[in-house]
């Protein structure tokens, strides 16, 4: 008589998955307290403390980059407050900019402001010491204008 183990494994592998699939499911209560918690975190201040050692130099280019990348966020928001202020539409998580609009040219400079913001705290949340003093020179020169 033949043992039918490869069976065996399908049938607890399948219940295995069932039961999983199962426990993993959260009531609206969890999915609401979740979301709250998701949009508190979300709304808070960036950390801009590096904790360890002072002097060290990897430490300083760290803290540096929080300081910039804090600021960066802050004229992005500053930005989309402007935009909001405009009423301009967004679709699919993009600007949407009326062409007939009086104050679309205000608009697309605003937009492109917003793009190079974002394209500088993506270089900054991604650079190292290496270069770091001629990158935040940069970044700071743009912040400035």
């Amino acid at each position: 008589m033949r043992s039918n183990h490869a069976l065996l494994a399908v049938v607890l592998c399948a219940g295995g998955a069932a039961l999983c699939t199962s426990a993993c499911k959260k009531t609206p209560e969890d999915r609401e307290r979740a979301s709250r918690a998701q949009l508190r975190s979300a709304s808070m201040e960036p950390q801009t403390q590096v904790i360890g050692e002072e002097n060290d130099h990897f430490a300083t280019v760290r803290r540096e980059q929080l300081r910039l990348r804090a600021r960066l966020h802050d004229q992005i928001a500053d930005v989309d407050e402007e935009l909001a202020a405009l009423k301009v539409e967004r679709r699919d998580g993009r600007y949407v900019v009326d062409p007939m609009a009086r104050s679309a040219a205000r608009t697309k400079r605003l937009l492109e402001q917003r793009r190079r913001l974002e394209e500088h705290a993506m270089t900054v949340e991604r650079a190292d010491e290496r270069g770091w003093d001629d990158l935040k020179a940069t970044v700071e020169r743009d912040l400035r204008d």
